[in-house]
């Protein structure tokens, strides 16, 4: 498995409005985000096709797609991880 999905998303290099909305879901690691699809990020308060753009070209930048399968990922600090 990728170590890069153990990445905090407070050390990802995106907006302010992009973390407060994957804080407020409850995203805490990169292998989280990737999990959710776009459609996900965008039922979530304040969200938009801007923030969701620009979580997807992140993502895509690192290899990455918004709603991949990871059935074997689990979150570094042992908490369940976040879902839609």
């Amino acid at each position: 498995m990728d170590e890069r999905l153990d990445t905090l998303v407070e050390e990802l290099e995106i907006s302010v409005r992009s973390w407060n909305i994957l804080h407020q879901a409850g995203i805490v690691y990169l292998g989280e985000l990737v999990q959710w699809r776009p459609e996900d990020l965008l039922d979530r308060p304040s969200s938009g096709q801007k923030v969701v753009n620009e979580l997807r070209e992140y993502v895509t930048s690192l290899g990455f797609a918004l709603g991949m399968e990871l059935p074997e990922w689990k979150r570094p600090d042992g908490a369940p991880v976040a879902r839609p």
